[in-house]
């Protein structure tokens, strides 16, 4: 009898338990579930990642786009008193900053004009700035802490704003290979570009019947998202200069 339960005891023995090859097969099985788990959790993350980052992109270049374009296309010549030709629409152009007059409030009953600068920073950032006309200097209107002519185009000239924002980030700059944010046209479609060096002279100013804006965003820092571009060219309709057909 004590042999009998001896070999019984022998034989669950036996049953318990893994062998060595089913102890491998099982590691190997569960490592590659851990590594298509793994996986399957990189792709989408990185699916991820990318979906935000272009949805960031696109609006950063919608937004950059509808205020630039909103406040162009508004964009007004000044009356000069005791002369018949009006100071121009715009002040200054360069390739990465535009510096225009504007009628933005002309749902009001005394509406006024400002004086509005875009300028794409070399860190990629779109910064507006405005200048307030002074209330009582209408139809020849003055703009508070705006510099003096001859105007020039670098930031460090165009201070004493009454507002600044920064309207978008990561925009892809001229030095960083991206378009020119800001390209000039007269009536006749034929483009007005700016010196390297230098300003635009009045008459050229003057000549300008539309801007070409550029905007090139791009919020993804590691590159696997692609930049998203919006381009649009804007028209001045207080000039009254057709361009059908330019």
């Amino acid at each position: 009898m004590t042999a009998l339960r001896a070999r019984l005891s022998a034989a669950r023995r036996d049953d318990a338990g893994l062998t060595l090859a089913e102890m491998l097969v099982t590691m190997m099985v569960t490592s590659l579930l851990m590594v298509l788990v793994v996986s399957l959790l990189t792709s989408v993350t990185r699916s991820f990642t990318r979906e935000r980052s272009a949805t960031d992109s696109t609006r950063a270049a919608s937004v950059a786009m509808r205020e630039v374009t909103r406040v162009v296309r508004s964009g007004t010549e000044i009356r000069v008193a005791g002369q018949s030709l009006n100071n121009p629409v715009f002040l200054a152009a360069t390739r990465d900053s535009v510096v225009l007059r504007s009628y933005l409030d002309t749902s009001s009953a005394t509406p006024r004009p400002i004086v509005a600068r875009f300028e794409v920073t070399s860190t990629g950032a779109l910064v507006e700035k405005r200048w307030n006309a002074v209330t009582s200097s209408g139809p020849y209107w003055t703009f508070t802490g705006l510099p003096a002519a001859p105007y020039q185009t670098t930031s460090a000239y165009w201070t004493n704003a009454a507002y600044s924002r920064t309207i978008a980030r990561d925009l892809v700059t001229v030095a960083a290979g991206g378009a020119a944010t800001f390209r000039y046209f007269d009536k006749d479609a034929v483009e007005v570009v700016p010196p390297a060096a230098g300003v635009l002279t009045v008459d050229q100013l003057r000549s300008i019947a539309a801007v070409q804006v550029n905007v090139t965003v791009q919020a993804d820092k590691t590159g696997r998202a692609k930049p998203v571009t919006l381009q649009n060219t804007v028209g001045i309709p207080n000039l009254g200069i057709s361009r059908v057909g330019a």
